[in-house]
């Protein structure tokens, strides 16, 4: 090798060590994101009314929230607690089509647009059967 050989693989080498020997990431950490865990406002003035075969459910629309994706409902019996909204619903009122006659247990819970839930109100509404028994005579 001629000393220009060397002399341009010694500048390629310098290079080489200048790009890959320059500090390391931690000098330079990436910004974290923030992660929202704080569920919204509880849902407030939850109440029901009966109907001959339905129940109604409606709340005060939360506006505090402004990530507020929505709200779910929920039907207690016993020790089952059962989703009657899948996901959430943007509506503050509910209808439950197929209630229990007798006592029936509502859940309502806030949810936002992270899927983080909060703590429900509940409302028990009570489903009479007017119809009373079947009588094959009755139109």
């Amino acid at each position: 090798m001629t000393g220009k050989n060397l002399k341009i693989f010694g500048a390629l080498a310098l290079i080489a060590l200048a790009l890959t020997g320059c500090g390391s990431d931690s000098d330079n950490p990436s910004p974290t994101a923030v992660v929202d865990t704080a569920p919204p406002a509880v849902p407030a003035d939850v109440s029901g009314q009966a109907f001959s075969n339905s129940v109604w459910l409606n709340w005060d629309a939360n506006t505090t929230d402004a990530d507020l994706a929505g709200y779910k409902v929920y039907r207690v019996s016993g020790e089952r607690v059962a989703a009657l909204t899948a996901v959430a619903q943007v509506e503050n009122y509910y209808t439950d089509t197929n209630p229990s006659t007798g006592s029936n247990t509502y859940r309502v819970t806030s949810v936002d647009a992270n899927g983080n839930e909060s703590a429900y109100q509940a409302v028990e509404v009570a489903v009479e059967d007017d119809f009373g028994p079947y009588h094959p005579d009755t139109p």
